[in-house]
């Protein structure tokens, strides 16, 4: 198997500490619709997040998207061999993009606002360039994901984030390769989900699942026990399977497991590294946080991930659709109201809809963060 050698953010940042020659260096403008306030004063190694100040003053909401924080980066020799690479098929660091968007990735995931890189804006070629060359036409426009007239559905993707001593970008340099290389797929899907949630928030749950299954299928998180891996697929069937002889009871568990450990391995993720309560609770359609209930709303998340893709069965409407708040001083509802939903010629049960997007959101967002501290922290 070939080896993994980590993203590109950390490929460079080691050449970097190891003292390899630096080739050039480049900005590029990391696009957002949030007003960004300070400025990351952290050590990034060869790094630089700088605040484009790009917010008009006296703007209250996004009217477009901004060069909010530019990205600076010297980049280093990696002395890597890559005829060597070219003799095996090796996709274990691939995203999709290239080291700007592994850093828009991980600063969406930091702060919880949309950030998409943009083309390369200024070249510090070597020598004597210390104000840099501006350096234009490279990448398309982007537009805003969204109508600004309509309501957020994850409604804290929008507003004001600090990105000053963002302490965790520090550990990128240290963490295991494989692992890291894991974290940043999460990222950017978690990344895409944010981007998309309200022009398409089917997608968006979809990326969201994704983004976990990637994280959770990098952990050892939980022992090989087919039976409770199936109780917690399809209880139904565990209950019958359980009433065979043991012979055929342990083989038919052992066929059924690979098929029902991805659930298990989702669900536990989650249960591991989820976040507290929110301190802020809405006084009514308020989720129940206790473990249990968590448990069968990821199972049922999980359920509806995969009707979407192998079925083509949208995510529910009803939890698509942008969250209810009774005013501007009261928290959005966390599951829709009432005892059922129809709409567009479908209908579901209270139970079928486990949660609003926004409060998966928030799940997801902090599981992630939280894995990456512990790795971090193992590192």
């Amino acid at each position: 198997m070939t080896k993994n050698n980590g993203p590109s953010l950390q490929r460079n940042w080691l050449a970097f500490e190891s003292g390899a020659t630096k080739e050039l260096g480049s900005e590029y403008p990391l696009f957002t619709d949030a007003h960004v306030i300070g400025e990351d004063s952290s050590s990034l190694g060869p790094y630089k997040l700088i605040n484009g100040r790009a917010w008009p003053a006296n703007q209250e909401r996004p009217i477009q998207l901004l060069p909010g924080v530019v990205f600076r980066i010297d980049i280093y020799e990696l002395n890597e061999d890559v005829s060597e690479k070219l003799k095996s098929t090796d996709f274990s660091s691939y995203h999709g993009g290239q080291i700007q968007d592994e850093m828009a990735a991980l600063l969406s995931l930091l702060t919880g606002r949309r950030f998409k890189a943009g083309g390369i804006s200024r070249v510090f070629f070597r020598g004597d360039d210390p104000e840099g060359t501006p350096f234009g036409g490279e990448g398309r426009p982007l537009e805003l994901p969204y109508d600004i007239n309509c309501k957020p559905v994850i409604p804290n993707a929008r507003g004001e984030c600090n990105i000053e001593n963002q302490h965790l970008l520090q550990s990128v340099c240290k963490i295991d390769p494989t692992s890291l290389s894991a974290l940043m797929v999460a990222a950017r899907l978690y990344q895409q989900a944010l981007w998309v949630c309200d022009e398409s928030p089917e997608q968006s749950w979809l990326h969201f699942v994704s983004a976990i299954e990637r994280a959770a299928n990098s952990q050892a998180l939980i022992s090989e026990n087919p039976p409770e891996s199936v109780k917690l697929w399809n209880e139904k069937l565990y209950h019958i399977v359980s009433k065979l002889e043991s012979t055929d009871q342990e083989m038919a568990f052992k066929i059924l497991a690979p098929i029902s450990g991805s659930t298990r391995k989702f669900v536990s993720f989650l249960t591991t590294y989820g976040p507290p309560v929110p301190h802020e609770r809405p006084t009514f359609a308020g989720l129940d946080w206790r473990k249990e209930n968590l448990n069968k709303a990821f199972k049922t998340i999980y359920a509806l991930r995969s009707k979407a893709l192998h079925e083509g069965t949208p995510f529910p409407m009803p939890i698509c659709q942008p969250p209810y708040r009774a005013n501007e001083t009261t928290p959005y509802v966390e599951i829709p109201i009432g005892i059922a939903s129809a709409t567009n010629n479908a209908s579901w049960q209270h139970h079928e809809l486990p949660m609003h997007l926004h409060v998966f959101e928030y799940i997801v967002r902090y599981s992630l963060i939280n894995w990456w501290q512990s790795l971090a922290t193992n590192s």
